[in-house]
């Protein structure tokens, strides 16, 4: 562009960082940037919230952190994308103080969280074993109206299971019908998880009935769990015939399901 006297402008620059920040070239990208501000081309928030995604991609977020901070300084207003990113980055590494202070951040902006945004907070209470306040973000969703989907009541579900919580997270479960939202193969899997470790055979067992009769065919980690279940509770000889019926299906016999067995 430059040789043919065509000056790039900021929409070129972002197309390229955002394409070296996907790649995980983030040096380049970084270059690129200091290049654009050099050129007396000022970045603005689609630039900046592409260096956030890719540092935090790559788990530099304290990096992400001080971009933030000099696009507030120039008074660059993050966006939705921005925020929701900063929250996802924080909730993967269970920093829920400043997860927290983000979403706070974004209100203060005028900014609403989305579903998505309030999904990653809850997975970083449920990753922390806080389901009660779990509990509030999926209410607090509900009563603004942001739209619960099945990602978010498959991480509230995972967190009940993992909590031993299995009642609440089979009552979130029968919730799904009431929004009109089809459970897919992941929630079955949770809640079938769920029941076995607890020890409610019969319920896992009518939960994967349910499951096939609703149109979900298992994949292979619906019958690794059922495994898992099966010989956890002393059900060597159904475990078994269960494997036979894999092997029946063709479907792939890897070690996460052969070793229940061995």
């Amino acid at each position: 562009m430059e040789q043919k006297g065509c000056r790039p402008n900021v929409v070129s620059y972002n197309t390229i960082i955002d394409g070296l920040c996907e790649a995980t070239l983030i040096g380049e990208a970084l270059k690129l940037f200091a290049e654009m501000t050099r050129s007396d081309l000022d970045p603005n928030v689609v630039t900046y919230t592409c260096l956030i995604q890719g540092l935090c991609d790559i788990g530099r977020w304290k990096q992400a952190t001080r971009l933030l901070d000099g696009m507030l300084s120039k008074g660059i207003l993050p966006n939705l994308h921005t925020f929701s990113v900063l929250v996802n980055t924080h909730s993967r590494e269970g920093m829920v103080m400043e997860a927290k202070s983000v979403v706070q951040m974004m209100i203060q902006s005028g900014i609403e969280p989305d579903t998505i945004t309030y999904s990653s907070l809850m997975d970083c209470y449920c990753f922390r074993g806080e389901m009660d306040e779990a509990k509030k973000v999926f209410d607090l969703m509900v009563r603004k109206g942001c739209m619960v989907n099945v990602h978010s009541c498959s991480i509230l579900i995972n967190g009940y299971c993992k909590s031993r919580k299995v009642d609440q997270a089979h009552n979130i479960f029968k919730e799904m019908t009431c929004w009109e939202l089809v459970p897919n193969t992941v929630t079955f899997n949770t809640l079938i998880n769920g029941f076995y470790k607890a020890g409610r055979i019969e319920e896992a067992e009518k939960l994967l009935s349910d499951m096939q009769r609703g149109g979900q065919l298992p994949d292979v980690r619906t019958y690794a769990v059922t495994l898992d279940g099966m010989c956890n509770n002393q059900q060597l000889s159904a475990a078994l015939e269960l494997l036979r019926e894999m092997e029946g299906k063709k479907l792939e016999l890897n070690r996460v399901c052969s070793r229940y067995v061995l």
